[in-house]
Parts: structure tokens; sequence; C-alpha cells
């Protein structure tokens, strides 16, 4: 009865679970700080290291970097930015890189399913759409 009651009140109640995302990781020295950073949760401080390289000359500093760029927008609640961000990584290869490409397009749909979740949930909790007592 017990693991029912719980079950059921996952359906009806909205929650939070843990997810795992992919980071990318470079052997260039400053990204390695970046790195570091990311271990420490520190991704405010991680963000500002990837932002000096994405313009880089060298594409998969850059792709890396602007992926990089969306999880911490994403972890900073920036959801918008952190599609914006998704889909200019995507756009340094486009189709030529069919590892990036796919790991790119994975993330911007797991972005934007997340938006229409919260958008979701925002709407069930305002009270203008809550029952008249």
């Amino acid at each position: 009865a017990e693991i029912s009651a719980v079950q059921f009140a996952g359906f009806l109640i909205p929650h939070w679970i843990e997810v795992q995302r992919m980071v990318y990781r470079s052997g260039h020295t400053e990204l390695k700080k970046a790195d570091a950073l990311v271990a420490e949760g520190k991704w405010l401080e991680a963000a500002e290291i990837w932002r000096k390289h994405v313009e880089s000359p060298n594409k998969k500093i850059a792709a890396k970097s602007k992926f990089n760029m969306a999880l911490a927008c994403e972890i900073l609640g920036q959801l918008d930015a952190a599609v914006d961000w998704a889909v200019q990584s995507y756009l340094v290869f486009g189709q030529e890189n069919s590892v990036h490409e796919q790991n790119s397009l994975q993330y911007i749909n797991i972005l934007n399913q997340r938006k229409m979740d919260i958008k979701r949930i925002e709407q069930q909790f305002n009270p203008e759409f809550l029952p008249i007592q």
C-alpha cells in the first residue's frame, strides 16, 4: 500500500528528479581549469572561462565551449539562454560531426521539453486556474 501511495503521489504532484548531463572536457590548458571548477559546482566561474573560448578559431574548442555554456545556463535556471547556446554549439559543425550533432540535438530537445514542463507546472499552480471554493 505504501509503494502504491508513493507512486500515486508522484503522479499527482510535481517533483524534481535527478538527471545527468554530459559536459565536454578538453585538453586545452585553460579549459581544464573550467573542468575543475565544474567538479566543485562552480558553474558561474567555469562559464566565465568557456565564454572566452566561444569564438575560438578552433572549431572543437568553440563547439565544446558553447555546449558547456548551455549547461551552465541550465544549471543557473536560464533555459532560454541554454537553448540558444546549444543551438549555437550545433551550428559550429552542423552535420559535419555526427557525434556532436547527435549530442547537441538531443540536448536541445531535453531543454525544450524541460521548458514545456516548467510552463505546465506554472500554469497548474497559477491561482487563476485553481477551482473556486
